[in-house]
């Protein structure tokens, strides 16, 4: 009977150990071939899902924006039950803030507010800040609007036909005045703090997607863009289509809402 030495294992020769494990190492790893292979297939995957996730970032902030909308509707009805079922005060002269001042206690707030606040759509944080609306086509790809130098102070305008203050736009200056509240638009996506059926076209158009910019204010450049959000008189907030709005609004040299707004989908007053 024979009985196992422990030395006799190390009595191989050193090169021929070294050669099987070598072996053995070489049979558990990738060829060059095979790990350019997996590089290129978790590329296509990357490419595929991209926009997938793209897209799913756009309407994470689409919600967000539609929860602080939903949120400055529901700080207008308190002012209005503070103030005599008054809209909020604000002029042309109002620090080109609308009706942002007349809000910001019911939103725990008591000057500008930053970038970030409930004023600011998120959609707006990564396009250039507006400051010339009057003058400036970037106006169209959403950024938020404030003084030269800023990030953007925020990204809502307010319908100029229901305000309490002096302005020749003003229709009504009490809540309770306006006969289809569910209909009549009160604040929007804006690259200003006014908007009417005047100035509808500060509404952008690339705020929260589309293709297709121009450079330029036409109705054919809003034409691509996706849509805006929008809070009611009554509070509830809606998705519009770009495509839904321009049908509304009609052909550019003759605009149909302008004849009668009851019985169309939205209304200015």
């Amino acid at each position: 009977m024979h009985r196992f030495h422990p030395a006799r294992r190390e009595a191989r020769p050193r090169a021929e150990r070294f050669t099987a494990e070598r072996r053995r190492s070489v049979r558990g790893g990738f060829t060059l071939i095979e790990l350019l292979v997996v590089v290129a297939i978790i590329a296509i995957l990357a490419a595929l899902l991209m926009p997938s996730l793209k897209s799913a970032r756009e309407s994470a902030r689409r919600s967000k924006c539609m929860s602080n909308l939903r949120q400055i509707g529901a700080a207008t009805m308190l002012y209005a039950n503070d103030n005599d079922s008054s809209f909020p005060l604000y002029t042309k002269s109002s620090g080109g803030e609308g009706a942002n001042p007349g809000l910001w206690p019911y939103m725990g707030l008591s000057s500008t507010p930053m970038p970030g606040s409930v004023f600011h759509c998120p959609s707006s944080a990564d396009k250039p800040t507006v400051t010339a609306p009057d003058a400036d086509p970037a106006r169209e790809l959403g950024g938020a609007y404030g003084a030269a130098g800023t990030k953007g102070y925020s990204a809502y305008g307010y319908n100029t036909c229901f305000r309490e203050g002096a302005g020749n736009m003003t229709k009504f200056t009490k809540v309770p005045d306006i006969a289809s509240p569910a209909q009549a638009i009160w604040a929007t996506d804006s690259a200003t703090h006014r908007i009417d059926y005047s100035f509808y076209g500060y509404i952008p158009a690339f705020r929260h997607g589309g293709s297709g910019y121009d450079g330029t204010f036409s109705l054919d450049n809003k034409a691509r863009g996706n849509g805006f959000n929008c809070v009611f008189v009554d509070g509830h907030v809606e998705w519009i289509s770009w495509v839904k709005f321009l049908e509304w609004r009609g052909p550019q040299a003759a605009p149909t809402w302008f004849t009668t707004t009851r019985g169309k989908p939205f209304m200015w007053y």
